[in-house]
């Protein structure tokens, strides 16, 4: 062969390599990522809610009686994290009428003390705020006790977790 075809082959299989690995059979992988879509929510029956599931706190009912929770992807936008999950804990005190938000936290409810371990601030300090859930008359019937969730519910979306952020 001479110096040019030599070269021109040279050139052609320099090319032509990094296409080498992108087929499979008839298919041809391209190299353009598909779009991502969040994953869809999940409805979760109150025993088998967890610290750290998120969820859209808009979607929770005003007076923090539930049965299910819609978890979504921590990854997508949310406005609410379940920061503690409190097995046999009291249930906080009916709210009095003057109570602008029927279940916040309230001085020796769980929630309180277990939010600046999961967060790294205290309430009182923090950019969100404390939802106290309980169950429902209809979604829980068991023996034990309903156990008492606690949600960081922030007014703007977040993505990603708030455990450790100080907040």
């Amino acid at each position: 062969m001479s110096g040019p075809t030599r070269a021109g082959l040279l050139a052609a299989l320099v090319l032509a390599l990094p296409l080498a690995g992108c087929t499979t059979g008839s298919r041809t992988l391209l190299a353009t990522p598909r779009p991502q879509t969040p994953p869809p929510a999940t409805m979760v029956h109150l025993a088998d809610v967890r610290t750290g599931m998120c969820l859209d706190a808009d979607r929770l009912p005003r007076d923090g009686k539930v049965a299910y929770l819609e978890a979504l992807g921590c990854g997508t936008d949310h406005t609410g994290e379940v920061f503690a999950v409190v097995s046999g804990a009291p249930v906080p005190a009916d709210p009095t009428p003057a109570d602008p938000v029927p279940d916040a936290p309230r001085p020796g409810d769980p929630c309180t003390d277990a939010f600046e371990p999961y967060v790294g601030v205290t309430p009182d300090r923090s950019t969100v705020s404390v939802r106290v859930l309980t169950a429902s008359a209809e979604g829980w019937d068991r023996a034990a006790p309903a156990p008492t969730v606690c949600v960081a519910v922030s007014a703007d979306p977040i993505t990603g977790s708030l455990r450790g952020t100080g907040r």
